[in-house]
């Protein structure tokens, strides 16, 4: 994962507070990620979650975790009815990845607009299906979401896997994924509390601030430089978010942190 010189209708959307759609990017949009900041004190804000984890022995463990609100980018090809999710096979086409050329052909759904959808969904387990009464409640989210100028986007590329026994995989699939800072003061914070207590399905349990770091982890007997949240022993930091958003993501979710109008 790496910062990378933007496609210039990307570099619009996170620029501008421009809402429509985006066309004419090389490498889709996979997912967006709220990073939402303590005002005053800099700490990065997580979430207190439960959620079902299916092992590989197939029992089901309940899983609780500091985590980060965030979701899968939605795309359309003309002629679709409607919006798709991100998924790997969408995008691959005889056992290659789309190329740039075909890549363009595909709509996708502005960044601002995916992660206030998002964040409104985790936030009271409406997944897909958001009633107008929750949207309304939350949102005060969504526009602080829609309005931050504090935006970046980093190039992920890795293996996807497409037949395990035989081997097959696409080498180097990349995919971009958005990454936006928001401020809560202690009034904002408390609000957002006190309002998810009415939605029993939802994820994310409740939102504190703590403090974070960037140094080195030692990671099989190896200094690895990761962004470290202090969690105060209470729990752990999602597997997702700790080693892989915060190992590959350091330099730019640091640098997003730290950034001020």
């Amino acid at each position: 994962m790496q910062s990378v010189s933007l496609p210039a209708p990307l570099q619009h959307v996170l620029g501008t507070t421009d809402l429509t759609p985006i066309t004419g990017l090389p490498f889709p949009i996979e997912s967006t990620i709220l990073f939402p900041v303590h005002k005053g004190t800099g700490k990065l804000i997580m979430s207190f979650t439960t959620r079902n984890n299916k092992k590989d022995d197939g029992t089901v463990e309940v899983k609780q975790e500091w985590a980060l609100v965030g979701g899968k980018a939605e795309s359309q090809l003309k002629g679709e009815q409607g919006w798709t999710d991100f998924s790997d096979k969408r995008f691959i086409k005889d056992g290659r990845q789309f190329t740039a050329e075909e890549c363009a052909a595909f709509t996708f759904e502005n960044p601002r607009v995916c992660l206030g959808r998002e964040a409104v969904e985790e936030l009271t387990g409406q997944k897909g299906s958001l009633t107008p009464e929750s949207k309304a409640q939350f949102s005060w989210v969504t526009d602080k979401i829609q309005k931050s100028p504090f935006w970046t986007c980093v190039k992920s590329s890795r293996d996807v896997v497409l037949d395990k026994e035989k081997d097959i995989k696409v080498k180097g699939y990349s995919t971009y994924t958005c990454l936006c800072k928001v401020e809560f003061s202690d009034e904002e914070l408390n609000k957002l509390n006190n309002d998810i207590v009415a939605y029993e399905k939802r994820e994310h349990r409740f939102f504190k601030p703590h403090s974070w770091s960037v140094k080195p982890v030692q990671v099989k007997d190896k200094p690895v430089t990761h962004l470290v949240v202090d969690i105060d022993g209470e729990g752990d930091v999602r597997n997702y978010n700790k080693n892989i958003m915060f190992k590959f993501y350091h330099d730019e979710i640091s640098t997003l942190l730290s950034r001020k109008n």
